[in-house]
């Protein structure tokens, strides 16, 4: 599977902060940091797709594949307030792969957490996200990850606005820079299963299909490396 060139030519970690920088800046730039970290990942293979991604994507996936490409990529979520931020983002006219990376990081702050003395707008707009993966209100998904929420239905308008039926969500678990400990990554892997299960997803060929109210099948998968 192969990377074409990037719109923005990014061939290695320099061009990467320069032309996609991360949304805080500096501040996120760091060795050990997820934001860098997935730089170094992603430009060390160019112009392959990483192994660990090809590897968990091969039974959706032909070999000979090929994927336009960007990196901090935005889309515009329903309801008010900012977009969903793709940290990599992969598509061709088939499929659409969106990657949220971690290392030290925590999947965001829970629902519930986000719901607390949130404005009319904010309310309206978590209602919207949760009707496309779920149904049945907030009461039962406060204890879920907020960003693993933007991060599906981000993915899903992306596969429609690309006219794909399919599409894959990776959570990229950056383990072996020595900065990230055990507890981290068991505890965000603790997110990732609560989250799975509230869904109903189920495991196909080393993949979970999440359940979704669109017609997109999205696929998600956690690779810790």
């Amino acid at each position: 599977m192969k990377l074409k060139k990037h719109s923005k030519n990014i061939v290695d970690v320099d061009s990467w902060y320069n032309e996609c920088p991360p949304k805080k800046g500096e501040k996120q730039w760091a060795d050990g940091r997820s934001a860098k970290e997935l730089a170094k990942y992603i430009t060390k293979s160019l112009p392959n797709v990483p192994a660990e991604i090809e590897k968990a994507i091969n039974t959706i996936v032909p070999a000979d594949a090929e994927f336009d490409w960007d990196a901090e990529y935005v889309t515009s979520l329903p309801g008010y307030g900012e977009g969903r931020n793709h940290d990599a983002i992969l598509f061709n006219d088939d499929i659409v792969i969106t990657i949220e990376a971690k290392a030290d990081e925590t999947l965001g702050d829970f629902i519930g957490e986000e719901i607390k003395n949130a404005s009319v707008n904010k309310l309206y707009r978590i209602s919207n996200l949760l009707e496309y993966i779920f149904k049945g209100g907030f009461k039962n998904y406060q204890n879920l990850r907020y960003q693993l929420l933007t991060a599906s239905v981000g993915t899903l308008l992306e596969a429609q606005k690309n006219d794909c039926d399919t599409a894959v969500l990776i959570v990229l678990v950056f383990k072996s820079n020595g900065k990230v400990t055990e507890e981290k990554v068991a505890s965000n892997h603790r997110d990732v299963e609560a989250f799975l299960n509230a869904t109903g997803a189920y495991e196909e060929n080393g993949l979970y299909i999440v359940p979704n109210n669109t017609d997109i099948k999205l696929y998600f998968k956690e690779i810790v490396l």
